[in-house]
């Protein structure tokens, strides 16, 4: 699985974290037995990335992008690997 780079406004890391179908975050041992479907979401947090202006405090959840929810981590990898093509 590819790498998330880091994040284009501040430098820092960005993490996937799983969740449900309905967007609530669970740890990697939810992924051994889903009761409600597996998805993924961007985490990349004010407490880590102090001075970033798109961090979201951990208390919130700590998700970037609103509650998008990916059906599988290649393709949160994707969207936020993607990058403006300034060329």
């Amino acid at each position: 699985m590819a790498e998330l780079k880091p994040c284009p406004f501040c430098g820092g890391k960005a993490i996937l974290v799983p969740c449900d179908d309905e967007g609530n975050l669970h740890d990697a041992e939810y992924l051994k037995r889903p009761y409600s479907g597996i998805g993924y979401m961007i985490r990349h947090t004010h407490e880590n990335n102090p001075n970033c202006p798109i961090a979201v405090y951990e208390v919130d959840g700590g998700i970037v992008g609103g509650v998008y929810i990916y059906d599988t981590p290649e393709e949160a990898t994707e969207a936020w690997n993607r990058r403006a093509d300034n060329g």
